[in-house]
């Protein structure tokens, strides 16, 4: 009876830890499963929604939004190349990406950061990167598609570096002076 009560107790035990080790998501979410013990963490399966299971010590999960993050960028008196101060105004629109190899970027960069620390990493980004941007060109050709295009580009490098798919980047108002 006693040997009864012991193998209930495991049974009990192991249908917890596969409980408490299955990660569930909604359809706005991606949830990334990494390997963890390469070393280096090594995407194994993305799925949209649903759920996985992770195998404890040897797996790693992280959850991400699957929907577009739009934000409003406003840059005060930046120095352009011919001496002017500019302010001006950008509206970018990101998501995660589910290409596993910019995903991978993402685990390497992303994994253990809160939402709120994703974001600014973002903003960050693209703050420094438009900075750039104004600092080398002058006030005439900021307004203009090439510069948009220059910026955009740009833009979508570095955020594959960090595991983002930059959507679109859209000019708002410039002002020259302060």
């Amino acid at each position: 009876m006693i040997n009864l009560y012991i193998f209930a107790g495991i049974i009990l035990f192991l249908g917890l830890l596969i409980a408490l080790q299955f990660r569930r998501c909604s359809q706005k979410h991606i949830i990334v499963v990494y390997n963890r013990i390469t070393g280096k963490p090594i995407v194994e399966r993305i799925s949209r929604g649903g759920g996985q299971f992770v195998i404890p010590f040897i797996q790693g999960s992280l959850e991400l939004s699957a929907e577009p993050l739009t934000m409003a960028i406003t840059l005060y008196n930046i120095m352009s190349k011919d001496k002017n101060a500019v302010s001006i105004q950008f509206v970018i629109t990101t998501e995660f990406s589910r290409h596993p190899e910019i995903l991978q970027n993402a685990i390497n960069n992303l994994a253990g950061y809160s939402f709120e620390k994703i974001l600014i990493k973002i903003r960050e980004v693209a703050t420094n990167l438009l900075i750039d941007e104004i600092a080398n060109s002058d006030v005439q050709e900021i307004g203009e598609r090439k510069f948009l295009r220059t910026a955009n580009d740009n833009l979508k490098e570095k955020y594959k570096e960090i595991g983002i798919n930059l959507k679109e980047i859209v000019l708002g108002n410039i002002r020259q002076g302060g």
